[in-house]
Formats: structure tokens, sequence, C-alpha cells
């Protein structure tokens, strides 16, 4: 399923996680009448959703909203961000013509994610797991067509070298101006929409559209990955984890009612005695529980928890951080809470 094969793009050798550009794709219809219309169903309410409707109109405007860069990426601020507060009426617009035309064949799945879908038992665990998996890959592939869309013949298939500005210091005690610091220039990706953990686009079968692909998954689901067995072939598939960016390195496990709350959950407004009108909101995107099972993201290959080898560079060091997020260690905010309480901070 993954051919090894060099890339000389980003200056290293890929080992085997490069995804096989000519597996085998199915369409919805290649699923059987039940399984087809249970993933029509979920798929239909979930891109109706607030979240999914302002991330793919990102997308098509080409630069994500200045509170999501934010949210996401804690970085120096661009001009063209910081104007960047609100959607635009031309790119709302152009949204709801492509849902409006939206067709579900297009869509293509890995034969293997579809079968797997296919194989379980409707309405038990490892069925709405592996929906969970089908929608997850769906939101994914609908973001990089309408990238792929938006940029047409300009697609990059290469980094681009960002000058980063000089590093600048205070004056010193006696008041002497100190000269700022020159950085060097580095390798970036040409988009902003990226989720930290998923950027080797060198490996991916869709390039930098696919790196787009995981952003849209981490605005709209969350991000997660599938506890499978076998380092190559699917086998069973057992958990969901969320991956959250950027300050936690912790993956959490996403407890059963949650999937249920996805799988149950109406998009239809219904009436309310109080005030006429009662919106179902989905719960989207997944958040983490406070004490849901907890995994370090360089960890997960040897726990074999991946969704397609090719996501992720696994020979890529862990970076080291002298911080760690509060969400990552929620027995520690306890304890300083405790302590707090008790006078002793």
């Amino acid at each position: 399923m993954f051919a090894a094969q060099e890339l000389s793009t980003f200056d290293e050798t890929l080992a085997i996680w490069v995804a096989e550009p000519h597996a085998t794709k199915v369409s919805v219809n290649d699923l059987g009448l039940e399984h087809q219309e249970a993933l029509r169903e979920i798929l239909t309410k979930v891109i109706a959703t607030e979240i999914a409707k302002e991330t793919y109109a990102q997308i098509i405007e080409g630069l994500p909203l200045l509170r999501v860069f934010e949210d996401c990426f804690n970085v120096t601020k661009r001009e063209d961000l910081t104007a960047h507060g609100h959607l635009s009426s031309d790119s709302i617009a152009i949204l709801k013509k492509f849902k409006g035309n939206f067709n579900f064949d297009i869509l293509q799945f890995d034969a293997k994610t579809a079968r797997a879908y296919q194989n379980t038992t409707f309405d038990l665990r490892e069925f709405k797991l592996r929906l969970l998996e089908m929608i997850a890959v769906a939101c994914h592939k609908i973001a990089a067509l309408l990238y792929k869309e938006v940029k047409g013949d300009a697609i990059p298939t290469e980094r681009i070298l960002y000058q980063p500005p000089p590093i600048t210091y205070p004056p010193s005690y006696d008041g002497t101006l100190r000269k700022p610091v020159a950085r060097s220039p580095y390798l970036v990706l040409p988009t902003d929409f990226y989720h930290m953990s998923y950027q080797a686009m060198e490996q991916y079968p869709d390039g930098i559209a696919d790196v787009v692909g995981y952003w849209a998954e981490l605005r709209i689901l969350g991000a997660w990955w599938c506890l499978i067995g076998g380092r190559v072939e699917k086998r069973f598939c057992k958990d969901a984890f969320l991956h959250p960016q950027p300050h936690q390195r912790m993956m959490h496990q996403l407890h059963d009612h949650q999937i249920d709350q996805l799988v149950n959950f109406e998009s239809v407004k219904k009436e309310s005695a109080l005030d006429g009108v009662e919106i179902i909101l989905p719960p989207l995107p997944f958040q983490n529980e406070r004490y849901s099972r907890r995994l370090d993201e360089w960890d997960a290959l040897d726990q074999n928890i991946f969704r397609d080898m090719h996501e992720r560079r696994w020979d890529a060091p862990p970076p080291q951080r002298c911080v760690r997020s509060g969400e990552d260690v929620p027995e520690l905010q306890d304890a300083i809470q405790k302590l707090r309480s008790e006078g002793q901070l």
C-alpha cells in the first residue's frame, strides 16, 4: 500500500510513508444502501453546520480569519491577516453555490477504508467509529477539492522561502540603541491553512491540498486518529482520538457518548415553548474531556494509532518543549488549584 521513494524537495529522504498514488478508489454509490444512506445523512448535517461553512468559506477566500489563525498558530501578525476579521459576501455566495451543486459522487474514498465501513454491522460501536472515519475523510476531501478549484492551475508543489523579520531589542540601560539581529530564511508551507502536526505535503497523495484537508478536519471535527491493528493493513478500529494543536502534545480519546452525539444529532430547527425556535447544535468540533485517556502524539505509531501512515513524518524528532499545556495534565491543574485554595500558593 505504501511505496518507498526518494524526494529531494524538502532536503530529506522519505522512508516508507509515501502514499501510493494509484490506490483503488470508490464512491459513495459503491456502498450498500443502508451504509450509503447513513453516510449521506450525517455528512449532510455536518457540512451544514456553522463551523463547516466558516471553514470552507475561508478556503474559498484564500485567507483564514485572524481569530482562526491566531487560535491555531500563535505567529507574528501579517497585515493581510490583521485586516481579515470577517468573511466577504462573495466567498459566502460561492460556498452556497458550491453546496447547491454538490454531488456526493465526486468524493472518492480509499477502497480499504470504504470496505472496512461497509463490513460493519449497522448501529454497533464499530459501525459508528468507521462512520466517523468516513465523515472525517469526506470533510478532508471537500476541503481539498475546494482548494484545488480555487487555485486552478496555480496549485503550489513546493515550499517557499520565508524571510522572517529581524529581532529587535529595547535600548540599553544607558539609552544606546541596539542593532536588530537578522534571522536566516527558512522553508514554509505555501498555505496558511495547516495543522501543525500534518505538514508533510511531499508525501501526501494530493500534496498541499491534503494539508488544507487536515486543517479542515481540525476546524470542523477537532481532528482525529483511529486505533488500528498492524502498521500497513487496517484490521480493526477500536477508538477515536482527537489531535488538537498547537500548545498541546497529548491526543485525547473520544468517549462513546461524544460519538453517539454526532451520529444522533438533529440539524433541523424545532419549535420551542419559550422563544419560538430552538436550534439543535451538533457537538462539533469535539472537545477534550478533562479526564479522557491521553497519549503523547509522538508515541502514537508505537501503539498503532494513526489513520494513514503517510499522514505525518514519523521519522522526525519530537520537538523539545519547556512548557506543557494544562489541558495535557489536568491532574496537575487540580493539584495547583488545591494548593491555592489552601493558601499555599
